[in-house]
């Protein structure tokens, strides 16, 4: 396999984007009251708002595992409140590819070249990286409806339909004992067809009184992912220019 092919492949599965939805805003969200009851439930079950309000920035390592192919990618992750964000994967077969948004420039840089990505691109990534996107959920949804109980995988949860600022539709479902977010679905239009996503979400843990989850599965289609983080900290001194698009030398 070509290394460019591998790199567009790799790149759409280690960091779960595309979308061609709009950018709307969250002022406008539908409103649905037992919807909001749940999702407030699930932020204090993760620490509550004023432990949630302290988190400034992110950083986060982690490996991804493709089940199938064995195959191993490291990721380090840096996010900040103003959705800034900065992605670096790394595998011996790729090398490293970074990824990053200063809040108007999107861009990829390879072992070979810079360049900016397309609008596309762009939503995708902010949607999957949108700051603290599940806890902050007033600012990042624009609709949420209550759907009632739903069975997944042998477990009934709260399912909620939300559509995010970014304009993506997703399913998110709830432990009805503790109001954690176990799962998340997401239908994805892709050149070869529609792909329906599911992510579970697994051992939370606690990071300065917030609760992460630092395991998740992953099935896209017939492939399956396994992302298990080894560091999740908050409010880490970091240089806003790592943001910034950078030049070749």
């Amino acid at each position: 396999m070509k290394i460019q092919s591998l790199l567009n492949k790799l790149t759409i599965a280690i960091l779960m984007l595309t979308s061609t939805a709009s950018f709307v805003d969250a002022q406008n969200a539908t409103i649905d009251i037992k919807a909001e009851n749940i999702l407030n439930q699930y932020v204090t079950a993760i620490g509550g708002q004023e432990a949630i309000a302290k988190v400034e920035n992110i950083l986060s390592k982690s490996e991804m595992l493709f089940v199938e192919r064995g195959l191993i990618i490291s990721r380090e992750i840096s996010q900040n409140k103003e959705n800034h964000f900065l992605v670096k994967v790394n595998s011996k077969h790729t090398g490293e590819i970074i990824r990053g948004f200063d809040g108007s420039t999107h861009w990829e840089q390879n072992k070979t070249s810079i360049r900016e990505l397309n609008n596309e691109d762009k939503i995708g990534f902010l949607n999957e990286f949108a700051f603290m996107r599940f806890a902050d959920w007033k600012k990042n949804l624009i609709g949420y409806t209550y759907l009632g109980m739903d069975t997944l995988e042998g477990g009934a949860f709260h399912c909620i339909a939300v559509k995010t600022i970014y304009g993506i539709d997703e399913k998110w479902y709830f432990n009805p004992s503790d109001f954690l977010l176990e799962y998340t679905i997401e239908s994805l239009e892709m050149t070869q067809g529609n792909i329906t996503i599911v992510t579970k979400l697994e051992d939370y843990k606690e990071v300065d009184g917030v609760r992460h989850a630092f395991s998740r599965s992953i099935k896209m289609g017939d492939s399956n992912r396994k992302i298990t983080f080894s560091s999740i900290l908050h409010n880490q001194d970091v240089d806003p220019k790592v943001f910034e698009k950078p030049t070749l030398d």
